[in-house]
């Protein structure tokens, strides 16, 4: 008889042995002192019988973990082990079973009421049922009772399920979308149902004896998610809330929430940008979670946008829009939009404010207010109030405020130019390299390659405010020049054409009403290389002529008349 006491305990108990897939077992040796006496054990052997047969405990012996675990330390220092004894050979080669044998170096010792575990864990359980015969052999001594093998028999038994076991997915994790399959093994006596995590239960199909599967049948119940799924086993006739219960989760690589999830804040795996939840919307951060960050879209349809720098690169739609910068492809803009710099392909807001340059292909807004606006196809606007413009075309319903003004066709109702920093507000320079059509102009500069319009007075200054040109169509005369008129190609005008001194005297006019075509009281210059006269004239003082003098009509010279050329009478 044994001089320590030895029991056996299976998890789980019984043993499950099932063909295919083997189920996994372990089996606790407990080893204790029941004496009033020490005993000093040398070595403790646990014989396993290895194979296929209803006696074997499993049929791969290099798969078990063997474990040592006493119940308090050794006493005297012993560090037992406890592991596979290859001195006894190669199980199934040998024809003799395997063995795990703990053994220090020297005796260890164990006093009355220690205890300790031998355990053999996690080793796949031979597929036939049977009692399994585990030997024990004891090298011990104590007492009066001398050194000497004394043998212990141990049976652990294998019973096929009764129940259902190994439920498990056969993916634990899945792309969204893709199909589930659940695998579990069990008595086929049972009936067997999945229940989905609304609680809705579905049929299973049987592979075969003791195996069973379960997919989804329809899209509503493939998992968009980490969704865990219930087995339930009931015994025919078992009420409805009886049976047997396991669970097992599928895990979704990239899952879908329909109604959304809820987080203090969201960053990102390998860049570190950071989206922080606030009480008015998100907060963008760089990857230090400190700084803002930069927002990148295709398309943003907003409404209202408050950043340092957007760069969109398709359309930006929103309500209001307050940026430092702004680059983006097309920009509609319904209520104000307020940037440092605007630089896009169409812009159309109610109101822009551009403290620096704003640049486009595009632009239609109810007010513009820019440092420097440059708009390489039409500006449309309500009312333009900017330092600088240039633009194609400029179509401004209301009035249009600049400093310069480089257009191709501008037609606006009123137009104020005022050039410079410090100088007056008619005292800018505008250059139109096609039509101006607008019902007020005051510039001090202009310079037009196309024809020039306006359906209101036209007046030029000098840097005094004195006005210089001005054409008044309320009065019998269509054009006023108190100063130097020069005309490159030729003048034209539909009424008189008058011409004073600095003091406002009137000293030249042509009056096409009169029986006479043109009047000069002073003297009449021409450096043009011909003077032609169509009509009556009358000069009070010289005529100078560097070129030929042509008259049709009659010429009344109150001075000298010097002509560089040829004098002709027409008739």
């Amino acid at each position: 008889m044994s001089l320590l006491s030895y029991d056996v305990v299976a998890d789980p108990a019984p043993l499950a042995s099932r063909t295919g897939t083997p189920a996994v077992g372990t089996v606790h040796v407990l080893v204790s002192n029941p004496n009033t006496y020490h005993v000093k054990w040398h070595s403790i052997e646990v014989e396993v019988p290895f194979g296929s047969g209803t006696g074997a405990l499993t049929s791969d012996h290099t798969v078990i973990t063997p474990k040592i675990t006493p119940e308090k330390p050794f006493a005297g220092g012993a560090n037992p082990t406890f592991g596979w004894d290859p001195t006894r050979g190669t199980p199934g080669l040998s024809g003799l079973p395997g063995a795990f044998i703990a053994r220090d170096t020297k005796e260890v010792d164990m006093p009355p009421g220690s205890a300790m575990v031998l355990s053999l864990e996690n080793f796949p359980v031979s597929d036939q049922e049977g009692l399994v015969l585990l030997r024990v052999n004891e090298d011990a001594e104590g007492s009066s009772r001398g050194r000497t093998p004394r043998p212990v028999r141990l049976a652990v038994l294998k019973k096929a399920a009764q129940v259902p076991t190994d439920f498990r997915p056969e993916k634990s994790q899945v792309d969204k979308g893709q199909n589930v399959v659940l695998l579990w093994d069990g008595p086929d006596d049972l009936t067997y149902t999945i229940a989905l995590p609304d609680g809705t239960e579905k049929s299973t199909e049987r592979l075969g004896p003791g195996k069973y599967r379960w997919r989804p049948n329809d899209p509503a119940s493939v998992p968009k998610r980490d969704t865990t799924y219930t087995l339930i086993a009931r015994s025919t006739g078992q009420p409805q809330s009886e049976g047997y219960f396991l669970t097992t989760t599928v895990h979704i690589e990239i899952p879908e929430f329909e109604h959304g999830m809820r987080a203090l804040w969201v960053e990102g795996t390998t860049a570190k940008g950071r989206v922080t939840f606030t009480t008015t919307g998100v907060s963008i951060k760089k990857q230090s979670g400190r700084q803002r960050g930069d927002i990148t879209a295709g398309k943003a349809d907003v409404t209202e946008v408050v950043t340092g720098q957007a760069k969109v690169n398709g359309p930006l739609t929103a309500g209001t829009t307050n940026v430092s910068e702004l680059v983006t492809e097309q920009a509609r803009v319904n209520g104000p939009l307020t940037a440092g710099t605007t630089n896009v392909s169409e812009l159309v807001a109610g109101e822009a404010r551009v403290n620096g340059a704003l640049a486009a292909n595009n632009a239609a807004v109810n007010e513009l207010v820019a440092g420097r606006a440059q708009v390489n196809g039409p500006l449309a606007a309500g009312q333009t109030n900017v330092s600088e413009l240039d633009a194609g075309q400029v179509r401004v319903s209301g009035q249009l405020t600049t400093g310069k003004v480089e257009v191709n066709e501008l037609v606006a109702g009123r137009a104020h130019v005022t050039g410079q920093a410090g100088q007056s507000l008619f005292d800018g320079q505008v250059i139109y390299s096609g039509e101006c059509v607008v019902e007020e102009l005051s510039v001090g500069q202009m310079e037009v390659a196309g024809r020039l319009t306006t359906r209101g007075p036209l007046l030029f200054h000098n840097q005094a405010g004195d006005p210089l040109v001005e054409t008044i169509h309320e009065q019998p005369f269509g054009l006023r020049v108190r100063g130097r008129l020069e005309v490159a190609e030729g003048l034209t005008t539909r009424g008189p054409l008058l011409f004073h001194d600095h003091q406002g005297n009137r000293w030249m006019e042509t009056v096409p009403e009169a029986p006479y075509g043109m009047w000069v009281r002073g003297k009449l210059k021409i450096d043009g290389p011909d003077l032609v006269l169509n009509g009556i004239t009358y000069l009070y003082s010289e005529l100078h002529v560097r070129g030929d003098l042509f008259v049709k009509g009659s010429a009344d010279i109150g001075g000298d008349a010097k002509v560089g050329g040829h004098l002709t009478k027409g008739s």
